[in-house]
């Protein structure tokens, strides 16, 4: 009984880091989803009409409140664009899990980068 025991407590152990790892993995998975799809959305505003912008929101309509997200674009120097000539789009999307609407250390995140021309 006490070897089984031994045996039993280490592996229901790294049975439930293993779990935790697998949840945090699919956190980041949906996050990505996420993110890219309206970062893609933000890009075509931007071809539509090159003013720099930001938002932040949720993606509640798409059944997900506890995920956050913060994307500007620009074409600021400052921000790794070129004044006129390329806009420079970065999105910081999480997972709110404490619900207080800011982005804590330990919640899992994406952040994403791209430029888009002038056309």
């Amino acid at each position: 009984m006490v070897v089984v025991a031994l045996i039993l407590v280490p592996t229901a152990s790294l049975m439930s880091q293993a779990l935790k790892g697998e949840a945090v993995r699919t956190k980041r998975a949906e996050l990505l989803h996420l993110a890219q799809g309206k970062q893609a959305e933000f890009c075509h505003l931007a071809r539509v009409s090159f003013h720099s912008r930001s938002e932040q929101g949720d993606f509640a309509s798409r059944g997900h409140a506890n995920i956050r997200y913060s994307i500007s674009g620009s074409d600021s120097s400052t921000q790794a664009g070129i004044p006129g000539r390329l806009q420079a789009i970065q999105i910081l999307a999480w997972y709110d899990a404490d619900g207080n609407r800011t982005l804590n250390d330990a919640e899992p995140r994406v952040n994403l980068w791209t430029s888009v021309a002038r056309a």
